[in-house]
């Protein structure tokens, strides 16, 4: 089998280059967001605490992808032969990337929708949501969520496997070259049957979901930032900053601003899964190119595949942007994981001049001590 395109090529290095550097980075963000979001109060609001599991997943995704993306920049570079390709890496692909990273991807789509749908449960029905919207139960759903992800694409590990390729002419060990192979499996109508069975579950349903919680979401934020504006305005002569009220007014402002970080995390989502479902591999044959063959061997398809990456290594990683942007507790947090003791004179003064009291966080670190509190958002 030729060349599909030309190697070295400096695009497809540059780009797998940047992707790498950028997961690299999301990994340390991710990082980042477990230990704050485990280590002060913030742990004990529930969407905090599929925050915390999305993070884990996503950053493991990353690790995936890293591994992934230094073999596409060597291939790429010329380092790897692309029509020979070790068995190691065939391996890899088949048992643990491919099945693992669709696993992973799954888990995140879901883990979006639940924390939108108990976001808006819990703005829409304040008074049932203190039933539902409790950490423990957060993480009951999150591990219900993890089994059914993994039980359902159990077939990925059946789907391809390492085959080699003694058609090659060029290679100076054609003994020691594979290709990446599919299985008999793969050609059956059962995986037929399977394949449209996921689109429906992890594209479409997910999709639609998403749509329509971050229509509900941005509904709710306009209504109630107007709602807030006129109660404030109409309490701040009569309740100052240590007063109850004060309180309740703040409460309600982070809660507020929570509800507009969980919906922008939302719409981000929202975007970067339509672009990876349209740059998906049938999605993309069907829009773009009708011969399954030429687009498999092509170089646009290794195009549409970049692009399908970059949008799952982006969505992996801006969620800490989001929480650092729009969640001033978290910024404060992180400021005290990346600066010591200095940072945390700042934050309790801070935390003080707000009226919050002094808590732990569910694992009671010493650093962050008279730093929470049990209502921080």
């Amino acid at each position: 089998m030729a060349a599909a395109y030309a190697v070295p090529d400096p695009a497809l290095i540059t780009v797998y280059s940047l992707l790498n550097v950028i997961a690299l980075v999301g990994i340390l963000c991710n990082s980042f967001t477990v230990v704050v979001l485990q280590t002060t109060t913030l742990c004990r609001h529930s969407s905090y605490t599929y925050l915390t599991g999305l993070a884990i997943f996503d950053g493991l995704y990353l690790v995936t992808f890293v591994i992934l993306s230094t073999d596409k920049v060597l291939t790429n570079s010329g380092v790897i032969d692309p029509e020979c390709k070790k068995i190691g890496m065939c391996l890899y692909m088949a048992y643990i990337h491919i099945p693992i990273a669709n696993i992973l991807a799954a888990f995140s789509i879901w883990t979006t929708i639940i924390v939108a749908a108990e976001r808006y449960v819990f703005v829409k029905f304040p008074i049932k949501a203190k039933l539902y919207c409790h950490p423990q139960k957060a993480k009951y759903i999150l591990l219900v969520n993890i089994i059914i992800c993994m039980l359902f694409h159990l077939p990925y590990f059946f789907m391809f496997t390492p085959e080699n390729t003694d058609t090659l002419q060029n290679s100076t060990n054609m003994k020691d070259c594979y290709a990446f192979g599919y299985t008999d499996f793969t050609n059956s109508v059962g995986y037929t049957v399977y394949y449209w069975m996921r689109v429906a579950a992890v594209q479409a349903i997910p999709l639609i979901a998403t749509a329509v919680f971050s229509f509900l979401l941005i509904r709710h934020v306009k209504i109630a930032g107007k709602s807030f504006n006129n109660n404030s305005t109409a309490s701040a002569s009569s309740a100052g900053g240590g007063s109850p009220g004060g309180k309740s007014l703040k409460r309600k402002h982070s809660e507020q601003w929570l509800t507009m970080m969980l919906s922008a995390l939302v719409v981000k989502s929202l975007v970067f899964y339509t672009t990876i479902a349209i740059f998906d591999k049938v999605p993309s044959e069907t829009l773009f190119n009708n011969n399954d063959d030429h687009l498999s061997s092509s170089y646009i398809n290794e195009i549409f595949k970049a692009v399908h990456n970059g949008c799952e290594t982006l969505n992996a990683c801006l969620n800490f942007v989001i929480y650092m942007v729009l969640n001033k507790n978290f910024a404060r947090h992180v400021k005290v994981l990346l600066f010591g003791r200095r940072a945390w004179v700042d934050v309790v003064s801070d935390s003080r001049s707000s009226g919050h009291a002094s808590n732990q966080g569910c694992f009671r670190p010493k650093l962050t001590a008279g730093v929470d509190t049990a209502h921080d958002t």
